[in-house]
């Protein structure tokens, strides 16, 4: 089945400062809610294949579809360079509801004065709280929330493009970094601020959460980044930060290339790959380098985890690794892209598979124990973003032609049913 934007849009209808409320209490669902599934950024679920016939669909949207998908409410929700957000139903991809950011006046002349102007991209990926509700960032230098039905909520306004993943924990707090250089922890309920603090680069690295009830659960990660220009002296960091005050607990250096698609915290320990071809293992507490590993390519992409096992995506190298969590040590390579890995990886525990986007327009699904591949599904064009994988087992991706030209680009979303491909 095929979904245009320009044939549903006109048709569609809406679905009819202090501690958060009830609003983010309501009835949990699970499903893929924000980036990494959890704030902990883990990138698993326990679903299995789907056991029940879902109809496959692709939605073409009106630009390149840069940021993840994510799933709940029997909803998923995709956003777009030309500042739309979309709310689509989850078996049909029929268009519930959109929104198109007040900067789409600007495009794509914006395009060449990014980031001091402002630009309508939505290339941060949304969370979904309990209630339906979401939360994105934008070019547009704003943090959003939408309730389930389309309505504005709230606007937070930063000094500067917004592209990092929204990070939404526990306690109804969302974490989000701006290029202006900060991180924001944002009530979910109200938008009002709670704290900011200096990581001295280019926001765009995810933020992950120490899990609950651990004595870590009150740390905060995130790393600086972009390509090196971190601070006056071109060092970049991973900054460990008390999530309630945010002041910061601890720094580690990094070099001279930081941390772009963010790190998983499982247990005591963070994990994170860098653009100068290392990935390490920090420990919490201390932000001291368990250990540290070379894997032949950049990492831009926040790794997953799974019992003891973490999976990096390599750019450069064209790889899917495998390791060791406790001591970094090689278990698997996957080597079957043609191009680049960019999309951080998603694993499905009870089917056993992980979930990569590369480059070469393929989402890849290969065996989490082996690394054989068990089949390649063809998108539009790169695929830049993180697979969500619902309840259901059904896997959601989306896709876009290359960034970092000055126009327009082409972009789509798909639901994919494994079962049908293996």
């Amino acid at each position: 089945m095929k979904v245009t934007l320009s044939t549903l849009v006109a048709t569609a209808t809406a679905l009819l400062a202090g501690a958060p409320t009830a609003s983010t209490a309501a009835a949990p669902t699970t499903d893929w809610r924000q980036f990494g599934r959890t704030a902990q950024n883990q990138g698993y679920t326990s679903v299995g294949l789907p056991t029940a016939p879902h109809a496959q669909w692709n939605f073409t949207a009106d630009d390149r579809v840069v940021a993840s998908p994510v799933v709940a409410h029997g909803k998923v929700w995709i956003a777009t360079d030309a500042g739309t957000l979309l709310q689509l139903d989850q078996e049909t991809a029929a268009v519930q509801w959109t929104w198109t950011s007040p900067a789409a006046k600007n495009y794509p002349q914006c395009l060449s004065c990014l980031p001091k102007c402002t630009c309508p991209l939505l290339r941060s990926t949304p969370a979904i709280t309990d209630d339906g509700s979401v939360i994105i960032g934008s070019y547009d230098h704003n943090i959003y929330k939408f309730d389930i039905a389309g309505k504005l909520l709230w606007t937070f306004p930063t000094e500067s493009v917004v592209y990092a993943p929204v990070t939404l924990d526990d306690a109804g707090v969302a974490y989000v970094g701006s290029w202006d250089g900060f991180l924001y922890a944002i009530n979910a309920d109200s938008g009002k601020e709670l704290w900011k603090f200096k990581v001295g680069s280019n926001g765009d690295c995810s933020v992950a959460i120490g899990e609950p009830g651990s004595k870590y659960a009150n740390v905060a990660v995130i790393g600086s980044n972009e390509g090196g220009s971190c601070d006056a002296l071109n060092l970049c960091y991973v900054f460990g930060i008390d999530k309630t005050t945010g002041k910061e607990l601890w720094r580690t250096k990094v070099g001279q290339a930081g941390i772009s698609g963010g790190g998983t915290i499982a247990g005591d320990a963070y994990y994170a790959g860098t653009w100068n071809s290392k990935v390490a293992s920090y420990d919490l507490g201390t932000g001291k380098v368990n250990w540290e590993a070379d894997v032949k390519g950049s990492v831009q992409s926040r790794p997953a985890y799974y019992n003891g096992v973490v999976y990096f995506s390599v750019e450069d190298d064209m790889t899917l690794v495998a390791m060791k969590a406790t001591t970094g040590e090689v278990i698997w390579k996957y080597s079957g892209a043609t191009q680049e890995f960019n999309g951080s990886p998603s694993i499905d525990t009870v089917s056993g598979i992980v979930y990569a986007g590369a480059n070469d327009k393929y989402l890849h699904a290969v065996n989490m124990t082996t690394g054989s591949v068990l089949f390649k599904f063809e998108t539009c064009a790169n695929v830049f973003a993180s697979a969500a994988i619902a309840d259901s087992g059904m896997v959601y991706i989306s896709c876009n032609t290359v960034t970092g030209n000055r126009k327009p680009g082409i972009g789509a979303a798909y639901a994919i049913d494994p079962r049908k491909h293996m």
